[in-house]
C-alpha cells in the first residue's frame, strides 16, 4: 500500500526466508509498524533517492522475530533523543 501511494521512495523488504505463522496481537503490530513507517516515510521526504528497508529475522533456538525498520532519511538531532519514547513523537 506505501509504495502505490509514494512512487518517489524504494521500498525494499528483506524478509527472512524461514519466516513462518506466528501469534501476536493483530492491532498493536499494525500500530507499531504503521508508526514506525509514517516516521521513515517523513524523514525521507528530503532525501535525493529515498529508500525504505523492512527487514525480518526468526531466531529459532530463542524463538524470536526482529523487525526492524531503517531509512536514508535525515536521522533525529541529538536534543531530541528524550523524546523518543513519548507517544505520538
Amino acid at each position: 500500500l506505501y509504495s502505490e501511494a509514494y512512487k518517489r521512495i524504494q521500498f525494499v523488504p528483506q524478509l527472512d526466508p524461514k519466516l513462518e505463522s506466528f501469534l501476536f496481537d493483530q492491532e498493536q503490530i499494525k500500530r507499531v509498524l504503521i508508526n514506525l513507517i509514517e516516521n521513515a516515510i517523513a524523514a525521507v521526504e528530503d532525501v535525493s533517492d529515498p529508500k525504505i528497508i523492512l527487514r525480518t529475522n526468526l531466531d529459532g533456538a530463542r524463538e524470536t522475530l526482529s523487525v526492524t525498520i531503517s531509512d536514508n532519511g535525515i536521522g533525529i538531532g541529538e536534543g531530541n533523543f528524550t523524546k523518543l519514547f513519548e507517544p505520538y513523537y
